[in-house]
């Protein structure tokens, strides 16, 4: 299940911008200080007994919060990456975040293929194999890339692809979500669906979220603060088990 999926819906529903005149790096700052305390509240609801994990996809969002993870110095961290190769792109920028994160963290890495006649659902899969490890509760980085203008159509489709995008995040994702996580009993937290967090991207205007050819400045910049690799920032976005769904 998701941790508090009802209040996250109903925040879903109410969003809509509220820019402000502050400085778009004041606003950058807000952001990246709303991530962070919901990554502490996330890791909160670990228990003494479990070890954080955090699905690793090695894109700039998934890569943010392993690096807030580190920053914070939490000794130890499960990553799970998921690929149908062992040289599929999300497993080899993963790796390259993997090389910068603190050596007793475990960086465990799946590799298999779609099931002949099953639905081929990213969650479904990244669950199943979640439990399969012994893994009951995970973070993952959903939502930031409707909040953030994060997917190609917003280059060209701008404010209209924005609002089409978040109007898909619950029937499109969260649907899924809840219904593979709820059915292989892991649940999930995702920081950048926190009300801080929807706070804070509620005061930027759209040309500070998406402009000159650049999607989720915001967190691109955040990325850059965090010292994610360039190449990892400039890869091309394809989202966790992405060989399930193609390209976005």
């Amino acid at each position: 299940m998701i941790h508090g999926h009802d209040d996250l819906l109903l925040r879903l529903g109410a969003f809509g911008w509220k820019p402000d005149a502050r400085e778009y790096g004041l606003k950058v700052t807000s952001l990246g200080q709303a991530i962070w305390e919901a990554v502490h509240e996330a890791i909160g609801h670990f228990g003494t007994d479990e070890v954080p994990t955090l699905a690793l996809s090695g894109g700039v969002d998934s890569s943010v919060l392993a690096m807030v993870l580190a920053q914070m110095k939490v000794p130890r961290v499960r990553l799970l990456t998921m690929t149908v190769t062992a040289d599929h792109p999300d497993m080899v920028h993963a790796g390259r975040i993997v090389g910068l994160l603190p050596k007793s963290w475990e960086w465990l890495r799946v590799v298999r293929a779609p099931d002949a006649g099953q639905r081929k659902d990213s969650y479904h899969y990244l669950m199943q194999a979640a439990v399969a490890l012994g893994i009951r509760r995970m973070i993952n980085g959903d939502c930031i890339d409707e909040l953030m203008g994060g997917y190609y159509d917003h280059l060209d489709n701008g404010e209209t692809a924005f609002w089409s995008r978040l109007a898909d995040l619950i029937p499109g994702h969260l649907n899924h979500m809840e219904e593979f996580s709820t059915l292989h009993g892991v649940t999930v937290h995702l920081p950048y669906g926190s009300a801080g967090v929807m706070e804070a991207a509620q005061a930027f205007h759209f040309h500070e979220l998406v402009s000159d050819g650049i999607r989720k400045r915001p967190m691109m910049a955040m990325a850059r603060a965090f010292k994610v690799p360039e190449e990892n920032i400039l890869r091309r976005k394809l989202g966790l088990v992405s060989w399930t769904k193609g390209k976005d």
